[in-house]
């Protein structure tokens, strides 16, 4: 019984740092607009400005 609980130990520590990994892993959804606006303007695509506001609205990022 004694392994068990150790083995239960064992494994739920081990996913809360795969979940803590992941959570600090993530990409700020402000930075992900930026690398996306200037993707668009070396692909040389159209209103980029445009997409760019709307997906820092859409994420609540500050406008600048």
């Amino acid at each position: 019984m004694r392994v068990s609980m150790l083995s239960r130990a064992a494994f739920a520590a081990f996913v809360f740092a795969c979940g803590a990994a992941t959570a600090f892993s993530a990409e700020n959804p402000c930075q992900t607009c930026y690398a996306t606006y200037d993707r668009c303007q070396r692909l040389g695509l159209e209103n980029c400005e445009a997409r760019l506001d709307l997906c820092l609205r859409r994420n609540n990022c500050p406008l600048q």
